[in-house]
């Protein structure tokens, strides 16, 4: 099963059933087939599992984050890409990495932002979820979804509003 999985079973987070063996194989298929970039970060913010999106975009240059993409990987320490140790960070990034230290550090139940991203050098949107990793161990899952398209469509909404004038349809 995928390397989500295989962490969640290293916390002692599953069983070691039959049944369970079962649905640990297709949680790691139903990882990998998640579009968007999941992350299973530590206690102190070091990425400990990833899947498939994730290394996909860690090895086509870089994974999308509120700094620009940087190439993350297992190993790697989030909190330190996102508070700009490796680029200059933006108070998006700080703010997110705020975020991300408040859910790992049980003072938020969540965290939620969205953030712009040049991706090959053309603007995408991204919309970043953290919840807390239930265990002994502490850390979080995070989850950054494209929404590059919602976001164009509402770029176009607002550029044709001033023209449209609600009540005059008789």
């Amino acid at each position: 099963f995928g390397r989500l999985g295989k962490y969640l079973v290293s916390l002692g987070a599953w069983g070691k059933s039959r049944e369970e063996a079962l649905i640990q194989d297709g949680q790691g298929a139903v990882e990998d087939a998640v579009q968007d970039h999941l992350a299973v970060l530590d206690a102190t913010g070091h990425i400990m599992a990833v899947n498939e999106a994730w290394r996909a975009h860690a090895a086509d240059g870089g994974v999308p984050l509120a700094g620009g993409p940087i190439g993350l990987d297992q190993g790697h320490n989030y909190l330190d890409a996102l508070e700009g140790h490796h680029h200059s960070a933006g108070p998006e990034a700080l703010g997110a990495a705020a975020g991300v230290r408040a859910v790992i550090g049980g003072e938020r139940e969540h965290f939620a932002c969205e953030y712009a991203c040049l991706v090959d050098g053309t603007p995408h949107w991204f919309a970043m979820r953290v919840t807390p990793l239930r265990g002994r161990t502490g850390g979080a899952v995070l989850m950054h979804s494209d929404i590059s398209e919602r976001k164009r469509i509402e770029q176009a909404m607002n550029d044709v509003k001033p023209f449209v004038r609600v009540g005059d349809a008789r």
